[in-house]
């Protein structure tokens, strides 16, 4: 993945995040095109810049804890 690629996909993740629109990990690592394990990568690096995200069962989507 070029760098340019990367921050469209963290720029993408951020966006559906903030829809509350990811779905499952499985359902929100297709809809950026990687793999899960890379999925939870980006989330880490996202988390280690202060994002305060979370997985809701109930509503099956990441979302910002604030």
């Amino acid at each position: 993945m070029t760098f340019k690629e990367h921050l469209y996909k963290i720029e993408r993740m951020k966006r559906l995040i903030r829809l509350q629109a990811t779905g499952s990990p499985k359902e929100f690592a297709a809809k950026l095109n990687v793999s899960e394990s890379t999925l939870f990568r980006l989330l880490r690096e996202l988390k280690d810049l202060g994002y305060n995200i979370e997985f809701s069962s109930y509503r099956s989507s990441y979302h910002y804890r604030n």
